[in-house]
């Protein structure tokens, strides 16, 4: 009873599920929401299957029209996240994976007409699934000499072309529902974009092309928490709890790190082991040029403060590269067992982001894609897709003052104020989030050098000739494998 009560201020025909979304972007930071007026959508693949069941009528999606502080209106919305989902079961592809593939090939159909499937409950969802597998099974059944087949791409297989084609067509379909979206608001309630925060929340909110095609219009910053899937879902709950109870509420989610975070007596005692001693070269204070030396020779693993909450890796529990080398990418999908043609994402110092990615502004939680200057594309060719654009992260001395040294070095030394980043795990598995298991991964992975919160680790790696430590990291890593990240 208690948890119906916290929504009935609301409207009850929409889930806890979608609150709980909108709430986490419209309070991202309360002063903004008391000050200004925000349009919000929560754009999910759909409602809590066990908690929400009959909590809510006729709606699968939630937006909301604010001003100054005023919840206006809560509007049935679509959301494109189902198509993906759909696609996902399909081809067995995640969808960030889809989304680069898509990208990647410029293969498409000439032959395959959109439809405005409209999605706001389940009995039209169903017909938009259905749509989407007739269109997934026409197309795999053509013939590779079929005259419908253009640009098709030699360095993929005609599956990936094909698949990159039907990614094309979904995400066409995506732009046309978040456009109907923003457009029927626009009319309903007078809405000028242009003085608008835009909010997003909900998995779809991490598809980083649209967020910055629909952005476009709104000159404000965008409203979106790190955590914009369902990792959100307890912070929006929390701050929906505290709006229907309280007069005023005082937030703001100030940056990505309040995860866990590595202690001195964690690290002590990793020192202090005997286990290690053969594995444990020397551990020394973070010299930043010496860092900047590390990167671009191999990849390093990069462990600072408090990890990040979200899906996304922000330089918290990251592999960290040199942009410049083509190589390094390979070298990174490698260690992620990626496909060749995956990008890794760029962090690049705030201030210069303008200076080297077209139409660009500042993105910390890395929820926008930006086009690389035709002058600046050679210098960093590990961090482009096939097309030129690369998923953006900026970053501030405030943000991350140790990540910011390290990439303001790496400018200084090479002229290039980016780093290559991607995720502190293996294919399929969570953050690393315990010394332990990052030395284990280590040297899993061959990595040599591990910075942990100003320290700077160097492994012993085992060679062909080194049969003790070989056996010494088989026996390592094999006990206590029930912590996450194995």
């Amino acid at each position: 009873t208690k948890q119906v009560n916290i929504i009935g201020i609301l409207d009850k025909r929409f889930s806890v599920h979608s609150y709980a979304h909108l709430f986490s972007s419209i309070f991202l930071d309360s002063q903004l929401f008391y000050n200004n007026d925000i349009l919000a959508f929560a754009v999910d693949g759909g409602p809590d299957g066990v908690y929400d069941k009959g909590l809510y009528n006729d709606w699968l999606y939630v937006g909301a029209w604010i001003k100054k502080g005023k919840i206006i209106e809560l509007f049935p919305i679509e959301s494109p996240a189902l198509m993906w989902l759909k696609l996902y079961k399909l081809t067995g592809l995640e969808e960030g994976t889809l989304m680069a593939l898509g990208s990647a090939s410029e293969c498409r159909f000439r032959t395959i007409l959109k439809k405005d499937l409209k999605v706001f409950n389940y009995a039209q969802a169903e017909i938009l699934n259905e749509y989407i597998e007739k269109v997934y099974c026409e197309i795999m059944e053509v013939t590779d000499d079929c005259e419908d087949i253009v640009d098709i791409d030699p360095q993929f297989s005609m599956h990936e072309n094909k698949i990159s084609a039907i990614v094309k067509l979904v995400n066409e379909l995506s732009i046309d529902m978040m456009e109907r979206n923003i457009q029927r608001a626009i009319k309903k309630y007078e809405i000028v974009p242009e003085q608008t925060y835009l909010a997003l929340s909900g998995g779809f909110s991490l598809n980083c092309p649209i967020n910055t095609k629909i952005m476009k219009r709104f000159k404000k910053k965008l409203l979106a928490p790190p955590c914009v899937n369902d990792s959100g879902i307890s912070l929006g709950m929390g701050l929906m709890g505290f709006f229907s109870a309280l007069d005023y509420v005082d937030f703001e989610l100030k940056t990505a790190y309040y995860g866990k975070v590595i202690k001195d007596d964690e690290i002590q005692g990793i020192m202090r082991s005997k286990k290690w001693g053969e594995v444990i070269n020397s551990v020394t204070s973070i010299d930043y040029e010496r860092a900047v030396n590390d990167i671009t020779k191999e990849p390093v693993i990069w462990v600072n403060g408090r990890a990040e909450i979200g899906p996304r890796a922000l330089g918290a529990r990251s592999l960290i590269g040199d942009p410049r080398q083509n190589e390094m990418k390979d070298k990174l999908n490698q260690i992620k067992q990626r496909q060749w043609w995956r990008p890794v994402a760029p962090i690049i110092l705030e201030e210069k982001v303008e200076e080297w990615f077209e139409n660009s502004f500042p993105t910390k939680y890395m929820l926008n894609t930006f086009y690389i200057k035709e002058e600046k594309k050679k210098k960093v060719s590990a961090i482009l897709h096939l097309d030129n654009s690369a998923r953006v992260q900026t970053i501030t001395k405030k943000d991350n003052k140790e990540l910011y040294y390290l990439i303001r070095k790496f400018y200084e030394v090479t002229g290039v104020p980016i780093v290559c980043n991607t995720s502190l795990n293996d294919k399929g598995q969570p953050i690393i989030n315990d010394l332990e298991n990052v030395i284990r991964y280590a040297l899993a992975k061959r990595i040599k050098v591990v910075y942990v919160n100003g320290l700077r680790i160097e492994l012993n790696l085992p060679t062909n000739n080194s049969f003790k430590v070989i056996l010494t990291t088989i026996l390592i890593c094999v006990e206590n494998t029930t912590s996450p990240g194995e």
